[in-house]
């Protein structure tokens, strides 16, 4: 028995994880705004160029260095220096690629997001999930 592939979809969460921070920046903080609050108000930089600056295509800034952990799909940002040290996961337009790739491959409902505001200015994560093959 089971599910079949055709009634199951998967869930792209846009939420980011960081530390030391209780607030987890979102994707547009990490690109339009830089790191903020729980009040909105800006504690940090922006940490990552943004995808459509082919210049620095998902580049870390202003002292962090971006990674990608293959594995997992996922990529994240180092800053030694700020609050002792800064990490943060966070979902990219490649992340939201290789998704989309799994559910096209798959066959599986469709690909949906939460929090979608969470995106930066551009849409860049939206634009992700929707112009992949399929």
């Amino acid at each position: 028995m089971g599910v079949p592939s055709t009634n199951n979809g998967l869930y792209q969460p846009f939420t980011p994880q960081g530390w030391p921070y209780n607030d987890s920046p979102t994707f547009h903080e990490l690109v339009d705004t830089g790191l903020t609050d729980g009040n909105l108000s800006v504690i940090g930089p922006t940490a990552v160029a943004a995808p459509r600056n082919r210049g620095n295509d998902q580049q870390g800034i202003n002292g962090f260095t971006w990674y990608w952990n293959g594995p997992a799909g996922a990529a994240w940002l180092y800053n030694p220096t700020l609050d002792g040290g800064t990490f943060i996961s966070y979902m990219d337009s490649r992340a939201v690629v290789e998704r989309a790739q799994l559910v096209n491959g798959r066959h599986l409902r469709g690909l949906w997001a939460w929090e979608v505001s969470q995106d930066d200015n551009a849409n860049d994560l939206i634009e992700a999930m929707t112009s992949g093959p399929g």
